[in-house]
């Protein structure tokens, strides 16, 4: 299994569709799964708010039970609205606006208080806000590949910065550069105004390096390694492709390596993990913690770095089952669901991306949403952590949550 292959089950999701049989997780861990009891009425999560696509294309806000629901842009004929996400403080919210050949992202303030378009050659297929909310990285095709723009949003105004294919980025804190990766291992920063600055070797085998509060976190030489104001640190070895991702704080790794079954791959020689388990590795330490034996096609961190969202194929790999991994509770299974076809094709195979950019946990890291179908309904979906049955709160086809 490699990148190729996750690429190709994310996709194949988009066509799949849920089965009523459930389909054994085969898990590797250190501590027991365990399973919530049956669900009360109501889900109380009540942190924070969603950004959603409606069934009719519309994007509205909403709180997390499904209520107070806010339009931000109705639905047009002939116009499609893309991939919502908020910026830092969630005032703002940024997406695509798609008509014909006509191409925008829009920045509209959540209060109504202000918005404004910025025109595009092509179709914003990726946004991220840097941390201190001035500008918003974008990708799209352009004439050499992909063209890396920067929008600054106070002035409204927007700037090719860099090209090339495939590209990945991520903000530095202080959102005054991003460290790129692009083609088969050009490794720089590119500043504000598109000064590179080269930062030596690194691997083809992963998508998107991350720069952590403690450094750079990518790999090089088959090994995952953090690169801060001292010398390098390598954290494990993870073969010749690797998907990961690591929490807010930088204080964990979640890790998948990809390769065939009958590979094994040494982790800092205190375990092993068969490829395509998942494991989480302390950035201090390098300790290991193997915590499930089944390929995923998205991880996500919960805000306070405590918990683990798993998406694993099922079902043939028409369905995904929710996990939740945290080191008291070990591995929680939630939903079996199909998920939308627009998160399907356009988020799931470049995770580690989209896990950067946008989440689908409350602030409080109490629960998560997922879009798509569960038990035969469509919608947007909310999970409380400890709680079996999700709760129905809209209907559309993409969720973010705010991160306030």
């Amino acid at each position: 299994m490699g990148l190729r292959t996750v690429i190709a089950i994310a996709i194949a999701l988009v066509a799949g569709a849920c089965t009523d049989t459930a389909e054994q997780s085969s898990t590797t861990t250190t501590r027991a799964a365990v399973t919530t009891s049956s669900a009360p009425a109501e889900v109380s999560v009540d942190t924070g708010r969603l950004v959603v696509v409606e069934a009719d294309g519309s994007v509205a806000v909403i709180d997390p039970d499904g209520s107070g629901r806010v339009a931000i842009a109705q639905a047009e004929e002939g116009v499609v609205f893309t991939q919502p996400i908020w910026s830092p403080d969630s005032s703002q919210i940024s997406y695509g606006r798609v008509s014909g050949a006509v191409f925008a992202i829009r920045v509209d303030e959540v209060s109504g208080e202000g918005s404004m378009s910025i025109p595009v050659s092509n179709n914003p297929f990726f946004m991220h806000w840097s941390p201190d909310g001035e500008s918003l990285g974008v990708l799209h095709n352009g004439n050499q590949g992909l063209d890396f723009e920067l929008v600054d949003v106070s002035e409204g105004t927007i700037s090719v910065v860099d090209r090339g294919s495939p590209f990945y980025f991520s903000w530095s804190p202080s959102g005054d550069r991003v460290v790129i990766h692009e083609g088969a291992g050009r490794f720089e920063t590119v500043d504000l105004e598109g000064a590179r600055s080269p930062l030596g070797e690194t691997d083809a085998g992963y998508l998107v390096p991350q720069w952590l509060p403690q450094g750079i976190l990518h790999v090089v030489d088959d090994r995952l390694v953090l690169v801060g104001d001292g010398e390098p640190v390598a954290l494990a070895g993870v073969g010749e492709q690797t998907m990961f991702v690591a929490n807010p704080q930088g204080t964990r790794v979640a890790v998948q390596t990809l390769g065939a079954p009958e590979q094994t791959v040494s982790y800092a020689q205190t375990d092993s993990l068969r490829p395509n388990a998942v494991a989480v590795i302390d950035t201090a330490t390098s300790d290991i913690d193997v915590i499930d034996g089944r390929p995923v096609v998205g991880l996500w961190w919960s805000p306070d770095g405590e918990s683990l969202l798993l998406l694993t194929p099922i079902s043939g790999g028409s369905a995904l089952m929710a996990k939740v991994w945290s080191e008291d509770d070990g591995l929680v299974e939630y939903s079996r669901y199909r998920p939308s076809p627009i998160q399907a094709r356009d988020l799931l195979p470049f995770f580690p991306q989209y896990a950067q950019s946008m989440t689908f946990w409350s602030p409080d890291s109490s629960g998560f949403a997922i879009a798509g179908e569960v038990g035969g309904e469509i919608g947007i979906w909310v999970h409380q952590l400890g709680v079996a049955e999700p709760r129905l709160v809209s209907d559309g086809f993409w969720v973010a949550w705010s991160g306030e």
